[in-house]
């Protein structure tokens, strides 16, 4: 609770002092730095930056990486800009529905530009980063689909970070992961949004949880630090 407390008040001496702006642009940069050395650590290293076509939300940027000698891995962060924050509470959540809308738009340019070219990847993975500032967003993978079907998968820049870590060097791992995230949701009797969502709070970078299932399928849950 201390850290919340202090998290909070930071934030709110931000707004105070009409910083508050300046504070999530740099809190942006500091993930995404953290975001291309993580994923330098599993050997997915960056080779082109990417401009957003449209009006740019805040807090959004994109970039592709190298997975695979026939794969592509576009990763997409988005971080709290802190739009709309109360400044009067320490809990509070995030609704980044313009964000998404944002993400969702780059993932299918990006995806049609890639597969016209000339020599086209065989695959490629979007790779969702949410990064919020300790208010509580919820996650799911509904509208994030594309028309050629590529893989999605949705992190904390936290948890990929912790993912590097543990299995620093394997290039394909969150290819794998992806694929397997992917089956689950497929082979779920469940077809709600919520069969398979992140919920993301103050005190806990990411819970990813299915609801119940029938007898026929099993229970999965994973909890990120």
């Amino acid at each position: 609770m201390l850290l919340v407390a202090a998290r909070h008040e930071l934030i709110r001496l931000a707004f105070e002092y009409g910083v508050a702006g300046e504070l999530a642009q740099q809190y942006h940069t500091a993930v995404w730095h953290s975001v291309v050395q993580s994923l330098e650590y599993l050997g997915n290293n960056q080779f082109a930056r990417l401009s957003a076509e449209g009006p740019a939300i805040r807090g959004c940027q994109h970039a592709l990486f190298h997975l695979d000698i026939d794969k592509l891995l576009c990763a997409l962060l988005v971080t709290d800009s802190l739009e709309g924050y109360p400044t009067d509470r320490a809990f509070s959540r995030w609704h980044w529905k313009r964000e998404k809308a944002e993400i969702v738009a780059q993932i299918r340019l990006i995806e049609e530009t890639l597969f016209s070219m000339a020599s086209p990847p065989n695959e490629v993975l979007f790779l969702v980063l949410i990064q919020p500032s300790g208010r509580t967003v919820f996650c799911d993978y509904q509208g994030l689909e594309t028309p050629a079907a590529s893989s999605r998968l949705i992190l904390t820049a936290a948890d990929l970070e912790t993912i590097a870590f543990l299995e620093s060097g394997e290039q394909l791992v969150l290819w794998k992961y992806a694929r397997h995230s992917s089956q689950i949701r497929q082979n779920s009797a469940v077809r709600s949004p919520l069969c398979s969502v992140f919920w993301l709070g103050p005190s806990r970078s990411a819970r990813i949880s299915t609801l119940p299932m029938p007898a026929s399928h099993t229970t999965s849950s994973w909890t990120g630090r």
